[in-house]
């Protein structure tokens, strides 16, 4: 290099000297200016990417409250359509309370848990008029309209379907009215005459009104007459079953007489009995009770006994055999005036090991 171009070189040096000698920042405005971006270029995708978060979080909060209201919803709806479905009969009882139940558990919104249980109320409300209302139409197919009738008047206001209801339950009046009175016939014509006026008498507390006043008056006339014949029949059928009892009795034992003997010294009264065997079998034992009665017809006790004396006369006793005159008595009775004895039981035990108890009435016809 020659000594002229050197000299152009220190010109240069010297004409720009901060460019390539002075770093000092405080002296140094072009630095400065260049090194600013330097630091915003390092901040903005922080700054973006914390944004981004932010927003996604945001859409994630956003889609799962959205997601939660939706499920929430849905399950309110399903509820709501509970109770129509039910009253509509497109779910029985049974089914509908079960739907409404699934929505009552832990993971389900507390709105939804306390909307099915008023759900789940007013289900049992409208059980029983929605189950007559039905019962009502089964039972009107089958011309059964008596008891569709009482079916239709159960349906109350709780249900949608109590106008329809009450609509049938006046509908039906003339039918209702057609079926019992044919059936109360039938009832009559068959002497169930109770059952008749029963049945008559059901309109009129199903409708509130009597439409059968001179048909029951009739019946109850019709009833009374032929009660009085059944209670004349019955009387002479007992009287005759009477007849033949006390007929076998007197052919089957006689007891001729029952007495008590003078007073003695001491005051006592024997007592006899005269009777005979007239069946076909052997007499083991002969038992009878007996009341004394004083002069003026009223029953006493004696120091023995209180109204009733039981004696047992032993056997053997063939037919015809028994006890006659006053060779045996029973016992002697003090402390009171005996007038006569009155038998009120009478047992005869057979060898053969039977037994006849004979009733009041065939006591008293064996006495002759």
């Amino acid at each position: 290099m020659n000594q002229e171009q050197n000299t152009d070189i220190s010109q240069m040096q010297e004409s720009f000297p901060a460019q390539t000698e002075n770093n000092d920042p405080e002296t140094d405005n072009t630095a400065l200016v260049l090194e600013k971006p330097k630091k915003k270029k390092i901040k903005k995708p922080i700054i973006l990417a914390a944004a981004a978060l932010v927003v996604i979080a945001t859409l994630v909060v956003g889609v799962f409250f959205a997601v939660k209201e939706g499920r929430v919803k849905s399950d309110l709806q399903q509820l709501e359509s509970a109770l129509p479905s039910y009253e509509a009969h497109e779910m029985n009882y049974s089914e509908a309370s079960e739907f409404v139940k699934s929505f009552i558990s832990a993971e389900k919104d507390q709105r939804v848990i306390d909307f099915a249980t008023e759900i789940q109320n007013k289900l049992g409300e409208l059980k029983e008029p929605t189950e007559a209302y039905y019962r009502g139409l089964d039972l009107m197919k089958q011309n059964e309209y008596y008891k569709a009738a009482t079916q239709f008047k159960n349906v109350t206001a709780v249900s949608k379907n109590y106008e329809i209801a009450q609509k049938n339950f006046a509908d039906l009046k003339d039918l209702v009215k057609e079926e019992l009175e044919k059936s109360a016939n039938d009832s009559a014509a068959a002497k169930n005459y109770d059952k008749a006026i029963s049945t008559l008498n059901s309109y009129a507390e199903l409708y509130s009104e009597d439409v059968f006043g001179e048909k029951l008056k009739a019946i109850k006339e019709e009833q009374t007459k032929y009660l009085a014949a059944k209670k004349a029949e019955e009387e002479k059928r007992k009287a005759e079953q009477e007849k033949q009892a006390r007929e076998k009795a007197q052919s089957q034992l006689r007891i001729s007489r029952c007495w008590v003997g003078g007073r003695d010294s001491a005051g006592g009264y024997p007592m006899y009995i005269n009777w005979t065997n007239k069946s076909s079998k052997t007499v083991k034992y002969f038992n009878f009770g007996v009341t004394f009665y004083d002069p003026v017809g009223e029953p006493i006790s004696t120091w023995r006994i209180d109204k009733v004396e039981y004696c047992q006369d032993t056997g053997p006793f063939s037919t015809g055999s028994g006890r006659s005159g006053a060779g045996v008595y029973w016992g002697k009775y003090y402390d009171s005036i005996i007038d006569h004895p009155k038998i009120v039981f009478v047992e005869v035990e057979y060898m053969d090991g039977t037994s006849w108890t004979l009733t009041q009435s065939e006591i008293e016809a064996v006495q002759y």
